[in-house]
């Protein structure tokens, strides 16, 4: 390689780096400040039924826009690769709006569903669907813009969107009713507002992204291809979104909104920076590794992909290792700044709370380099069968032990999701570079 490319090659990823984690930061502090403002605003018990309303919205995202997205970021350079870009991203806004429509008119069917249990209930279940609504074509256009290493338009979308999102709520909370319907109320306010940025710039970005002459064959043909892909991680999606959401409705189960309200906490502080750091290496390596490894035809470059993600992984390991550590004598202070007051008796759980999420952030990068192989069938078993352990584990642990019970339920899910997942990898990496 020329030295002068080579220079070009190191400045323009140090900037990535520097474009990437500083917009990641950003959005963590979006997060960190709309924690205390929101834990001061509403009480444990509202802030608790917010929390049980967002996994609605988690529901969604697992199990359809997520798997659809990482398909968008996987087939991006390929489409590139094999001349047929507009056709590919015309069938991804297709199928889109038909994940937009059933996401809404699945709300609307819940909406009534619920009525005759509960008014509260069921105007909290329609609003956490239009939520979800709204995040799936935002999410799908911030996937374009990853996938393009657009990292600047990238980066401000993303900490817009959770600035937003704050904003939204603390406003809804402040002008309206000051409950949990009203935070959820302006949460999609300010995922609207998202969602109108996103189409502007993937507009001014994509100018020529829609063929309206496509032919129902070649709308057929990539759909297959990205269903194909995204079927798996839907599957495991579902079986994680089991386990993400047990334990906030276990606990409000056995112990009650206040008990959810304080698991929110814990989890608002202690998962968002180690998701952070996923984010981050996620995002920059997304368009890295899909580019190297492309329809998987080289090996050589695939065994690359491979081990730059391999490399990565021990990264977020020790990064979390560190920061549990620095975490175990501050967390007091932690809890003073960012939280109201009355959840400083659970502080102690923050440690704990660090180190499960720095695990499920390993087994996420984990599960994108196994990704480059270009199928996701052989994480299928891994993932739902930990999954499963895990829902079994946390109902449990929440009946005996509560809150606490929930905690380290979670932490054994997180190791064995991890070590699974690593050693997925590793046998990967051994058998390409044979």
């Amino acid at each position: 390689m020329n030295p002068n490319d080579q220079d070009q090659k190191i400045r323009r990823l140090s900037g990535e780096v520097f474009v990437v984690f500083g917009s990641q930061a950003v959005a963590a502090l979006a997060g960190l400040v709309g924690l205390r403002f929101i834990t001061t605003l509403l009480s444990k018990e509202s802030f608790g039924e917010l929390s049980l309303a967002m996994t609605a919205v988690s529901l969604i995202q697992l199990v359809f826009t997520k798997p659809f997205t990482s398909a968008v970021r996987r087939f991006y350079a390929v489409s590139f690769e094999e001349n047929k870009f507009h056709q590919f991203s015309a069938s991804c806004w297709r199928l889109v709006s038909i994940l937009f429509t059933c996401i809404v008119v699945t709300g609307i069917c819940c909406f009534f569903g619920v009525l005759s249990y509960s008014k509260h209930a069921s105007l909290l279940c329609v609003l956490a669907f239009l939520t979800a609504g709204l995040q799936a074509p935002a999410d799908m256009a911030q996937s374009f813009q990853i996938a393009a290493r657009n990292r600047v338009a990238a980066g401000v979308l993303n900490f817009t969107g959770q600035w937003l999102r704050v904003v939204g709520i603390i406003g809804g909370v402040l002008l309206l009713s000051g409950d949990s319907i009203s935070a959820a109320i302006g949460m999609v306010g300010g995922y609207a507002c998202w969602l109108v940025l996103h189409v502007v710039v993937f507009k001014k970005l994509f100018p020529n992204y829609y063929e309206r002459s496509l032919s129902r064959k070649e709308i057929w043909n990539w759909w297959k291809r990205l269903s194909k892909f995204a079927f798996p991680i839907a599957i495991w999606g579902f079986f994680i979104w089991l386990t993400n959401s047990s334990s906030r409705w276990s606990l409000e189960f056995f112990r009650g909104s206040e008990e959810v309200g304080s698991f929110a906490a814990l989890y608002q502080l202690g998962y968002y920076p180690m998701y952070l750091i996923a984010m981050c290496i996620g995002e920059l390596l997304t368009p890295i590794l899909f580019g190297l490894a492309g329809n998987n035809t080289d090996k050589s470059q695939e065994f690359q992909a491979i081990n730059i993600g391999s490399i990565s992984v021990v990264a977020v390991v020790v990064a979390s290792f560190i920061i549990v550590l620095l975490t175990i004598f501050i967390h007091p202070l932690v809890f003073k700044i960012c939280v109201d007051q009355s959840y400083a008796d659970i502080s102690h759980f923050l440690p704990i709370m660090l180190l499960s999420s720095g695990f499920i952030a390993a087994a996420e990068v984990a599960t994108l380099a196994v990704q480059t192989s270009g199928t996701n069938k052989q994480l299928a078993l891994p993932k739902v069968m930990t999954s499963v352990l895990g829902s079994a584990l946390t109902v449990l642990g929440a009946y005996l032990y509560g809150l606490q019970g929930v905690l380290y339920a979670g932490l054994i899910y997180s190791a064995t999701h991890v070590a699974w997942t690593v050693l997925l990898l590793y046998r990967l990496r051994k058998q390409i570079r044979n």
